[in-house]
């Protein structure tokens, strides 16, 4: 898998006008090497977005904005500050910095194929073996990291929790700063379509994350529903 497959191609503000995106899902669906658009090396990518997310391009949100398509009823995450910082067919991110430009938390949501017909432990095999040979050491290194199968929704899913250091980038005669990241995710087979499968995370790099991140992050997941008939309303993350 290529991390950073996904977020290497250029996306504009979900609200920049005289614009329009195409709506995520009705593209044709980019192969599993998207599984890992959500791990650290594609964070950064929204991160650099979201330093530069002060300009018109990127106006301010609403706390739970509707950005709902044909595939899921999706809000921006309820509380302030909050940006668009990028939108394709087959994703849309939400970015907010903190007290300095290292603080940025990220919110994200990504569609993607699988192999079709993956009972729920191949489907977790699809997503751990994804996640472990992707990890783009050694500039980031994995310190802690929870992976299972979920029981927060009706429908196949896989919890991921990790906290990384950014090690940053080195550069002969610069300082630089090593950073955390912690990052959320939940990894889910959509119902009634098979092959398709779709992430929701909310991560945040900085010295130390808002107090309210772990409630912020559970209720954007939690928030992030699929459209489908078959799939009942669903419940927060287990805590790990």
């Amino acid at each position: 898998m290529r991390a950073g497959l996904l977020c290497a191609h250029s996306a504009h503000s979900p609200h920049e006008r005289g614009r329009s995106a195409p709506p995520l899902g009705r593209a044709t669906m980019r192969s599993s090497n998207a599984l890992t658009q959500l791990a650290v090396a594609c964070f950064l990518t929204f991160v650099s977005r979201v330093s530069r997310a002060d300009d018109a391009q990127h106006p301010s949100l609403s706390p739970g904005q509707d950005f709902s398509n044909s595939l899921f009823i999706l809000l921006s995450p309820n509380s302030e500050g909050w940006v668009g910082v990028g939108r394709t067919s087959d994703s849309i991110s939400f970015g907010r910095v903190g007290r300095s430009r290292n603080d940025t938390d990220v919110a994200a949501v990504t569609v993607f194929s699988t192999p079709p017909g993956l009972n729920p432990q191949e489907f977790l095999a699809h997503v751990k073996e994804g996640l472990e040979r992707d990890a783009p050491a050694p500039r980031f290194e994995v310190k802690t990291a929870s992976i299972r199968l979920s029981t927060a929704r009706t429908y196949v899913c896989v919890e991921y929790n990790a906290m990384s250091i950014d090690h940053g980038k080195q550069l002969r005669f610069l300082p630089h700063k090593d950073l955390p990241i912690r990052l959320i995710a939940l990894y889910c087979q959509y119902p009634d379509k098979p092959g398709l499968a779709f992430s929701v995370s909310f991560s945040h790099r900085g010295e130390e994350p808002p107090p309210t991140f772990d409630a912020e992050a559970q209720d954007f997941i939690a928030s992030v529903a699929v459209t489908s008939s078959s799939a009942r309303p669903n419940k927060r993350l287990e805590r790990p």
